[in-house]
């Protein structure tokens, strides 16, 4: 599997099986284990399938997956899709970032924007909503 440049800030939330388990499952949901425990044998990963089923069984415990029976199986759906994840991820990181650093962070931001006048346009118009809306979110 090709991870796209995304899984970095997948990795903040799983572990490298995990991320695997999870990306064959937005992938091919709702699935059962022998499937995906199949998909990364055949990306050429090792991963047992009963270690597989440890995982998904873990990720369903955690709120990451529903698990729900199938006649003498179990098919596990994702609760977000890959792109909520990843918007919750960063969000955290982001919340992170500022809980800890403030004014320093927002900073960075704009000095990054600047470098870009794209960016540094839609920084604007992002705060012109925010003020139009009352910033309430």
């Amino acid at each position: 599997m090709s991870f796209s440049t995304d899984s970095s800030t997948l990795a903040e939330r799983y572990g490298p099986l995990e991320l695997r388990v999870m990306e064959c499952v937005w992938r091919e949901a709702p699935t059962d284990v022998r499937a995906v425990q199949s998909v990364i044998a055949r990306e050429g990963h090792d991963a047992a399938y009963n270690t597989v089923r440890t995982v998904m069984e873990r990720l369903a415990r955690k709120g990451e997956l529903v698990r729900e029976r199938d006649g003498r199986q179990f098919v596990y759906s994702p609760v977000r899709s890959r792109t909520e994840t990843r918007e919750l991820v960063a969000r955290g990181l982001v919340d992170d970032l500022l809980d800890r650093h403030g004014d320093l962070a927002v900073s960075f931001f704009v000095d990054r924007a600047r470098q870009d006048p794209a960016t540094l346009e839609r920084l604007r118009e992002l705060v012109r909503e925010m003020e139009t809306e009352g910033g309430d979110d």
